[in-house]
């Protein structure tokens, strides 16, 4: 896929002043964006260490893959280009699906969890994430909505920690976590889905 138009790869300097500063490839760019993810959404995408570090993790490291297609909508979210946020997020929404299988159920858990993703909230390295949706799917919906407070706390602490705050402070975290429940009861009910 190469480096966007005009771009320069810091990479080698980061690797040899530090080599535990920054896990990154040929497409790390200044800053800490990846040309990847910049040019699947068409704008710079912003990529933490963390990010790099499971990206070169996957099957396919160094190219589009779960990690640069969710990076790559998490810009675009950013921007609120919703039109161009929709064909990205239509275009590479297979990339998206694997994260599901970590779970291996359906419920609140896998809702909310499929939710954080369209955005382009990605779990990775230490994320509690995949572990909160575990629990939520196996407690139930009834049990989500009664503790809300508890699993909202949960997640504020996961972005604090990984940097997404100014998403989750902006929006908060038990609205979604209300739309992921609606969304598995509507399933239990058309399906007949526990949730």
């Amino acid at each position: 896929m190469g480096l966007l138009p005009g771009w320069q790869n810091p990479c080698q300097f980061y690797i040899k002043a530090d080599p535990g500063v920054h896990a990154c490839c040929e497409h790390c760019v200044f800053d800490g964006y990846c040309s990847i993810a910049s040019a699947i959404a068409g704008i710079p995408a912003h990529v933490e260490a963390e990010g790099c570090q499971v990206c070169l993790s996957e099957s396919n490291p160094s190219d589009i893959n779960r990690v640069t297609v969710s990076k790559a909508l998490w810009a675009l979210n950013q921007t609120k280009d919703w039109q161009r946020w929709k064909e990205v997020s239509n275009k590479y929404r297979h990339y998206l699906a694997t994260y599901k299988i970590e779970i291996e159920a359906e419920g609140p858990g896998t809702e909310l969890h499929l939710l954080f993703l369209s955005i382009g909230f990605s779990p990775g390295g230490e994320c509690k994430c995949i572990q909160l949706a575990k629990e939520m799917n196996e407690k139930g919906s009834d049990w989500c909505e009664a503790n809300i407070d508890y699993l909202a706390q949960v997640i504020q602490d996961e972005a604090d920690r990984r940097g997404f705050v100014s998403y989750l402070a902006k929006f908060g975290a038990r609205p979604v976590i209300r739309l992921a429940i609606n969304r598995a009861r509507m399933k239990e009910a058309k399906f007949g889905v526990d949730a």
